[in-house]
């Protein structure tokens, strides 16, 4: 959707005015932050989101390379923005070197044109406040070995805050807030748009090195218990409040 030049400058006096009355910005990413500092130069908080999957059905021990098949899941609904098309280059080279690959993709429709490659299965929707619906989510998270988002644009996912939860290590395009999110080389890896190459270099490397990717999973539960939770969100948000307050 194309703005007028006019509105947009309708819209950034609206921001300059609406900034000018607050004390405090949050954002969920320094990417944001970073943003709204340079072009109003006001004071911004970056507090990361937590995950949308109770606590109680996390796993509380790191994942572990045991399975012969390589398990990724892909979550998103814009097919294009998404990269939901590289995902399956992804697969389809790891499949081409041998490697027992097997696909989820989770939130979207297959485009009609085209046919489901092989070992890759499409759920379309998931009911998450149904009881199915919640518990087939928890198990998808739980089967993957990788959670993998070669998303062209972002802002900053909570599906990579619940892949965290489970210890899922994330392999991302590193865009827009997703840095902010995913550590590179401590809780997965960050990759340039469409580098397939990248994607399959990792997997490939971390399914033949056990103990590096175990203390990937380490991190990710780390950085969830620590940081990617949302009673650490309220905790921070609190802090702002009361030394505003004080």
């Amino acid at each position: 959707m194309s703005v007028a030049k006019f509105s947009v400058k309708e819209i950034e006096l609206v921001e300059r005015y609406a900034f000018k009355r607050i004390t405090h910005s949050i954002f969920s990413s320094d990417w944001a932050t970073f943003f709204v500092q340079s072009k109003f130069s006001r004071h911004c908080i970056t507090i990361p989101f937590g995950s949308n999957i109770s606590e109680a059905a996390t796993i509380h021990t790191p994942k572990t390379v045991l399975q012969e098949d390589c398990n990724l899941l892909f979550v998103g609904v814009d097919w294009k923005r998404k990269g939901a098309d590289i995902a399956l280059k992804i697969h389809q080279a790891l499949l081409g070197l041998g490697i027992p690959s097997r696909l989820t993709m989770v939130g979207l429709s297959f485009p009609a044109e085209e046919t489901i490659p092989e070992f890759v299965t499409v759920i379309p929707h998931i009911d998450k406040d149904s009881e199915a619906g919640d518990l087939q989510i928890k198990r998808l998270f739980k089967q993957a070995l990788f959670f993998v988002l070669p998303t062209r644009a972002d802002c900053t996912p909570i599906v990579i805050s619940e892949a965290f939860s489970f210890g899922l290590p994330v392999l991302a395009t590193n865009t827009g807030g997703i840095a902010s999110q995913v550590e590179h080389g401590i809780t997965g890896f960050l990759f340039l748009e469409d580098d397939v190459e990248g994607y399959v270099r990792i997997i490939t490397k971390l399914l033949c090195e056990k103990e590096s990717y175990k203390l990937l999973s380490e991190n990710c539960l780390e950085a969830y218990r620590n940081t990617f939770n949302w009673n650490s969100w309220v905790r921070n948000l609190q802090s702002v409040v009361s030394i505003q307050t004080s």
